[in-house]
């Protein structure tokens, strides 16, 4: 009981903080930030892998922990505030894209010790 009192009192300060000039610049900058990664990021392979890695985490995260969601499903399928959703998607972002050069690098350690032992092997 105590927990929802807190998350309704947290979310019509957050609401009613904002002017509504604010809250209207924060819609437009979603809608914007939506329609170049539409436009220009969709065909490149790394933002696939990010896609993909981020609906591997966000399956794989138990809701109890984290509740990992996309910014589109923040802003389009909650209540969740725009400014909680777009600090939040950053936030994920950075942990995404730590994820990712972990993987990499993971990836390029195992390549170059396959590439060693092929050496090794044809020597």
């Amino acid at each position: 009981w105590r927990c929802a009192a807190r998350r309704r009192s947290y979310l019509s300060h957050s609401i009613f903080s904002l002017s509504e000039d604010s809250i209207l610049s924060l819609s437009v900058q979603v809608s914007l930030d939506n329609y170049v990664e539409m436009r220009s990021k969709t065909a490149s392979p790394l933002f696939l892998w990010k896609k993909r890695v981020e609906w591997v985490v966000e399956r794989a995260v138990p809701g109890w922990l984290y509740d990992w969601r996309p910014l589109y499903t923040m802003v389009t399928f909650s209540r969740t505030p725009y400014h909680v959703a777009i600090e939040r998607a950053r936030r994920q972002d950075a942990v995404l894209y730590s994820i990712m050069s972990l993987a990499a690098a993971a990836a390029a350690a195992a390549s170059v010790a396959a590439a060693a032992r092929l050496t090794r092997r044809l020597s």
